[in-house]
């Protein structure tokens, strides 16, 4: 298994992520509490109100579309639920907070970046995902389609 650290939030705080390229959705745990949540070494996300994301949201919509449940009209934040071949598992809900990303030239960006927020993970610390809209590599895409060399901090 491949990890990797990525800088989330202002001021930005070090996550450390398994890697999957096959799944859709990038999640770490959130200060909600967290139940049933594998012990990482890293601190627990806290989202603001501002950065959770409605049920309203074509982000929501995107990602409800690959989720197993329906989406939901009357929901005020957008709930996910994954679950792994090896019966492990994360539910909570979608946010969006600053990634903090150097560029090769040296300067800094800090796109908003969209993702989970564990409140209930079943033998999972935290998860990048490199496949569809919502995911980690879309994210790059969006804010880098240019010759410039992206490297994580």
């Amino acid at each position: 298994m491949y990890y990797v650290s990525i800088l989330v939030g202002n001021p930005p705080r070090p996550y450390h992520l398994d890697m999957d390229t096959g799944s859709d959705l990038t999640w770490i745990q959130c200060d909600a509490p967290c139940t049933s949540c594998a012990k990482g070494p890293h601190p627990l996300y806290k989202p603001t109100k501002k950065g959770i994301v409605t049920s309203k949201d074509s982000l929501c919509k995107e990602l409800d579309s690959s989720q197993k449940h329906g989406y939901c009209e009357s929901c005020q934040q957008c709930d996910y639920e994954i679950e792994y071949a090896d019966h492990s598992s994360s539910m909570g809900i979608l946010a969006t907070d600053e990634l903090q990303l150097m560029i090769a030239n040296g300067t800094f960006s800090k796109p908003k970046f969209v993702f989970g927020n564990g409140r209930m993970d079943h033998n999972k610390v935290s998860v990048l995902y490199l496949q569809c809209q919502v995911s980690f590599v879309s994210h790059l895409i969006k804010y880098f389609l240019s010759d410039n060399f992206v490297m994580l901090l």
